[in-house]
């Protein structure tokens, strides 16, 4: 109020703040998220892995960078830092990874997903990062990403207008 708190950038949290707001995530998440029954059974599908790829390419790759990549310097400055995708995925269940890109996080940088009214949607996020725990690399997620010859709409829903993914 009078300016006091120093709100730089610069500068991260009290370690008793990050702690707070740390702890208060993970267990708001642990309370909300799916329950293990709710995960869908065919996250490992290819065709569902490959429009998660480019969902995540279209909207979280700039926070979290690619596989086998490091984020740019902007985003590696971001206090608290943004987990790289092999981490972020790392300390999850998918359950819990889902609710995370369903509803994003209050001060943590992570908005909501921008459908709510699809949660399937989220759950083809969720299918990319067990990709990279089963040993995608760089030159896979590249080949899933590229940009379609069809455009850029064609990337997620196909040549048709159809998305190869189940459902």
């Amino acid at each position: 109020m009078l300016g006091l708190c120093n709100t730089s950038a610069q500068n991260g949290h009290w370690a008793i703040t990050n702690w707070v707001l740390h702890t208060t995530f993970e267990n708001a998440v642990e309370l909300r998220a799916p329950s293990a029954t709710a995960v869908p059974q065919d996250l490992d599908d290819p065709a569902l892995i490959e429009l998660g790829a480019r969902q995540y390419d279209s909207a979280f790759r700039m926070c979290h960078a690619r596989p086998a990549a490091e984020a740019d310097a902007t985003i590696a400055s971001i206090v608290p830092r943004s987990p790289h995708i092999a981490e972020a995925e790392a300390d999850w269940r998918s359950g819990q990874m889902n609710w995370i890109v369903q509803e994003g996080g209050k001060m943590s940088g992570i908005p909501a997903w921008p459908a709510p009214s699809r949660p399937d949607v989220a759950w083809v996020v969720v299918a990319f990062p067990t990709a990279i725990d089963r040993g995608m690399t760089a030159p896979d997620y590249l080949a899933m990403t590229d940009p379609a010859p069809e455009g850029a709409c064609a990337r997620c829903h196909g040549a048709q207008g159809t998305s190869r993914a189940p459902g």
